[in-house]
Formats: structure tokens, sequence, C-alpha cells
């Protein structure tokens, strides 16, 4: 038996079809989907045989009650980040808009990836200089792609905006059991009030850390992807998303954190999203399919207090790029 399998398909991982005697291997996973598509390779050798739904399961009483919100918020500074998106669509056009052929241009072997795109570009006869050109131009792009994406990212996965909305929540909930998740330790650590659970803590603080946790009767632990699978804590019943990416495996595998049954449970997901950025395709993307309401800061309030609210009116803008 192989829990959480859709993470078999990895380079070591996978050898265990071949190297472990067995009649029958049965996996367990939230979602099979990979961002790398490799889970066809899993399916090769487990073949999907049942699927549980979040309505079969909230029928039979497997998960507590929830609600789950995409909060919108605006930033006073989103021109800087247009500024970021522009340089990067510029570098993306140059490559045809081909993802894997702008990141193959920088892996270790980036160079002959260049060279081999240059040769494509060019007619046989190309001059000497035609070639050296292209190749700089090649490696231009290349470079600019990869620091305009991380340019993206930190604006996206560190903005003080997020830190400002979490605290809010955090002092409206301060009777409850919460868990937040960022797409960095920088980030987790600067979040107010609770403990912090990641990888750069040891093994044995990390240890303490959860039990310590699951013996207070409210709190907040602040994670990263540590926590996203196999955390099991009791009286769990807020989570705080402010790191998304486009993976629906990790969306599922957070919300599970805070919707483990519990008698009378109602649990609450709040994913911090930035308007206007292409944060809110990631969302998209790892939430297709699932239940949940688009709100905006002044309605986030409302929901806090325990108020009636309205769910955001306007459109939201959709993006033509996954990354």
């Amino acid at each position: 038996m192989i829990d959480e399998i859709h993470r078999v398909a990895s380079e070591v991982f996978k050898q265990v079809f071949n190297c472990v005697e067995y009649k029958h291997i049965l996996g367990l996973t939230a979602t099979m989907e990979r961002l790398d598509g490799k889970e066809e390779l899993i399916k090769k050798y487990c073949p999907v045989v049942d699927t549980i739904y979040l309505e079969e399961a909230l029928f039979n009483g497997w998960i507590s009650q929830y609600k789950e919100y995409e909060v919108l918020i605006d930033v006073p500074d989103i021109e800087l980040y247009k500024s970021y998106n522009k340089e990067f669509t510029e570098h993306f056009e140059f490559f045809g808009f081909d993802f894997n052929e702008a990141m193959a241009c920088l892996g270790p072997k980036g160079y002959q990836k260049r060279i081999e795109i240059r040769d494509s570009r060019l007619p046989r006869n190309a001059s000497k200089q035609e070639k050296s050109d292209m190749l700089k131009a090649i490696t231009y792009h290349a470079m600019g792609f990869s620091r305009a994406i991380q340019k993206r990212k930190a604006f996206i996965n560190n903005h003080p905006k997020k830190i400002e909305i979490v605290s809010k929540i955090l002092e409206a909930r301060m009777d409850k059991k919460i868990i937040t998740f960022s797409n960095n330790v920088k980030m987790a650590e600067a979040l107010p009030y609770g403990k912090v659970y990641t990888g750069k803590i040891s093994k044995k603080k990390g240890r303490t850390t959860i039990e310590e946790f699951n013996a207070e009767s409210t709190g907040v632990l602040h994670t990263c992807s540590k926590a996203n699978e196999g955390l099991d804590v009791k009286g769990l019943s807020v989570a705080i998303i402010l790191g998304i990416d486009s993976s629906k495996t990790k969306a599922c595998q957070r919300r599970g954190r805070a919707i483990r049954f519990e008698q009378g449970k109602t649990a609450e997901i709040f994913n911090i999203i930035i308007n206007n950025t292409v944060e809110c395709e990631w969302f998209k993307k790892s939430h297709a399919g699932d239940k949940y309401e688009v709100i905006d800061e002044e309605n986030l309030n409302k929901v806090l207090n325990h108020e009636e609210y309205e769910t955001y009116k306007k459109p939201v803008m959709r993006f033509s790029f996954r990354y």
C-alpha cells in the first residue's frame, strides 16, 4: 500500500515498480494530477479503480463542513507588477510562448539548447557575425525571462499587503486553531502570533513544535510545504493560504489539513490572492472544479464579523499563460 502515490512518479520513487516484488499495489492520493503530467506513469501500473469526491465525503460525514474563499486584494503598487509582467511577456514572446523551450535554455544543457535554437532560426549559410548576434539575443531573452519570473513571484509571494490581511484574519479568529501556508520561509517567519514549522528547523524542533501545537486549544502554525502532507492536528479549523501556485495537488492537500472530521466543526479556508496578477490564474487552475466564493477585502471584513456579505461582482482578469 502506497500513500501519497502521486509522488511515486519522481525519478527515484518510480523505481518501486521495478525493485519491489508484489502481487497487488493499492495507491492512495488526494489527487493524481501533477504539473509535469507524469501521473500517466503511475496509471500504467496503478490505474484508478475508485474516486471519492468531496461531495460524497461530506454526505457521509468523513470530512467536516467547510467554506472556502478566494479573497481578492488590491495593492497600491500594482503598476510595479505590471512592469514585471510586461518584461516577462516580451521575453516569453521571443520563444513563441513555449515555456519548455525557454527553460531549456537555462538548464544544465542550456548552452547546447541555445545553439540548437540559433541553428534552427538561421539559414545554413549564415555568417559568423549573424550566428553570434542570434546567440546573444537568445541568451539575453532566456536570462531576462528567468529574471522576470523571479520578480513576479517575489512580488506576489512576499507582498506586505498579504501580511496585513493575514493579521486581520488571525485577530478575528483568536479563538480558533489556525494554519497558514506561505511559499517561502521568509514570509512564514514574518507573520505574527504563531509558531513556525518549516524545513529550516531541525527534525527534533519540528516534532516539539507540532506536539505543542496539538496540545493547545487555540493557536497559529505558520508553515510552507512541510505541512502539506500527513499533518493531523486536533481542532484545526482555519487555513490561510497566501502562497498559491497552479498545483491542484497542493491546493487539495492544504484544504485537507483544515477539514479533517470533528463533530460540529465548520472549517474556513481563506486564499489570499493579489488582484490583476497571474496569481488569479494560478488559483483558478489549482481550484478547477472546486466550490469556493470570491470576495474582496470589504466583504472579508463582514465574513470575519459574521455579518451578511456579497460575493465579488467584477470580472476577474484572465491571463493567457500558466506561468
